[in-house]
């Protein structure tokens, strides 16, 4: 369990640190228009992190023949949050569609290196 923990808040460090440079790019190239966008797309991604985090723990002490229906279940609860909150983002002023997608879309393969460079440590 510590370890989980251990690897659910060096993902969500990763994700932060992802942030902050993504808006140091974004500003240093005089593109502030952009900043609300990703930082909206880093907002959703942590919020299905977590999510998945807790879901994947109420998973693991239950019983496996439950378990599978209440990852489905689950899985879609989760598509179903990343899409309001997209099109949330959408309706919202200054979140340009472009960044937030991109945000969705770089944040997945950093997650993976990151997955794979601590996964062997716990």
């Amino acid at each position: 369990m510590n370890q989980y923990i251990k690897f659910i808040v060096r993902v969500l460090l990763s994700c932060f640190f992802i942030a902050f440079l993504g808006v140091i790019i974004q500003v240093a190239c005089g593109l502030q228009h952009y900043v609300w966008g990703w930082l909206w797309g880093i907002f959703i991604m942590v919020l299905y992190l977590l999510s998945l985090a807790l879901h994947g723990q109420a998973i693991i002490l239950g019983d496996p023949y439950k378990a599978v229906r209440k990852a489905r279940r689950q899985m879609v609860w989760r598509l179903m949050l990343v899409g309001s909150l997209v099109v949330l983002g959408l309706k919202i002023p200054h979140v340009e569609a472009i960044s937030m997608f991109v945000a969705i879309a770089l944040i997945q393969p950093a997650l993976y290196i990151v997955y794979w460079r601590f996964s062997g440590r716990f």
